[in-house]
């Protein structure tokens, strides 16, 4: 498992641990893709491995790391929603698993991925377990929407911010793993400073070639000869809503997961536009950066207003938060957006 970046991050976890001065819960807060759970995996090895250097890194090697590694082991608990909320019985079991000793590491320890997920009794019930904790426990919430997460427990845990790196820290990594220079500039475009976004696309040519598709999409979409109702014919296209049946709950289970994989489409679409809208923004103003290799963005920007692009990036900031935080249908969120344009 290769840690791109966040180098002060993890020192700063290590020197908590080598002082032994570890609170019982952890918020790590930051974007997607920004490499939150490797680094909490990384923190996990590093207070359960004995063989561990000076500088309190863990050696990798040992049963332990290695289990980790594999996320298979039993002092190793891992929490993600179920069909977008994390509920109480999760939040409960996971108490109850804690309250239990160690069966080989040093610490039980528990992540907690998209934790602002969490509906209010799961907070309620992980909030009692952080006033109550058990011995040697560590909990990590790790959230790109700290906000929606209590006040309560928020309060009760140490912080640690994530944010984007530096594009040569991701042009770097890509460099060194032989990727052409061409090839790189586009990945560190798109990836925006997100490190598990540039490893994804350096890895598939098929999400690259998509990727370059987003971006011709939306410039034609945002072009001033694009009218309202090839805007809304392009929106009906990215998402294609499920008919609801119950006829039968096999059929029922299989409408629910194709919805489910549909949000998690739009929210891709919608995080991709904002990555390209704020490249625009960045070129409209006299910054240069590798988007203006595509000829047809500066004709399009060319004849698209400042404030425009300002309207559609609040747009799509919004349709983002309420597809990621509600049931919003993806399709209705696109045109709202559409409608800026």
């Amino acid at each position: 498992m290769e840690i791109i970046g966040h180098q002060k991050q993890q020192l700063f976890l290590r020197q908590m641990a080598q002082f032994h001065n570890l609170p019982h819960g952890f918020l790590f807060l930051g974007q997607e893709k920004l490499g939150k759970a490797k680094v909490a995996l990384e923190f996990v090895k590093s207070i359960n491995c004995a063989n561990k250097n000076n500088q309190g890194q863990p050696c990798q090697n040992c049963s332990s790391c290695q289990s980790i590694e594999r996320l298979m082991h039993p002092d190793l608990l891992i929490i993600r929603p179920k069909n977008k909320e994390i509920q109480i019985g999760q939040i409960r079991d996971l108490s109850r698993k804690l309250s239990l000793r160690p069966f080989q590491f040093f610490f039980k320890s528990a992540i907690i991925d998209d934790a602002h997920l969490m509906n209010a009794d799961a907070q309620a019930a992980l909030l009692k377990t952080l006033e109550e904790p058990s011995g040697n426990t560590v909990i990590i919430l790790i959230t790109g929407n700290p906000d929606m997460v209590s006040l309560a427990i928020r309060s009760r845990i140490q912080k640690i911010r994530f944010g984007r790196l530096g594009r040569s820290a991701i042009k770097d990594y890509l460099l060194s793993q032989g990727l052409a220079k061409e090839k790189v500039e586009l990945i560190t475009l798109i990836s925006a400073g997100r490190p598990g976004v540039a490893i994804d696309l350096s890895a598939s040519q098929d999400k690259l070639d998509r990727e370059e598709r987003l971006l011709s999409d939306l410039i034609k979409i945002i072009s001033a000869d694009s009218g309202l109702t090839y805007r809304f014919e392009r929106a009906k296209s990215f998402s294609q809503q499920s008919k609801t049946s119950h006829q039968d709950n096999a059929i029922l289970e299989e409408q629910q997961k194709e919805e489910s994989d549909q949000s998690v489409q739009g929210r891709q679409l919608l995080e991709g536009w904002l990555i390209y809208l704020r490249e625009f923004l960045l070129l409209k103003i006299g910054v240069g950066t590798s988007i203006n290799l595509y000829p047809d963005v500066i004709k399009t920007l060319e004849r698209c207003p400042f404030d425009k692009i300002i309207k559609i990036i609040q747009a799509t900031q919004s349709a983002l938060f309420l597809t990621t935080t509600t049931n919003t249908n993806s399709r209705l969120a696109l045109e709202m957006i559409m409608l800026e344009m």
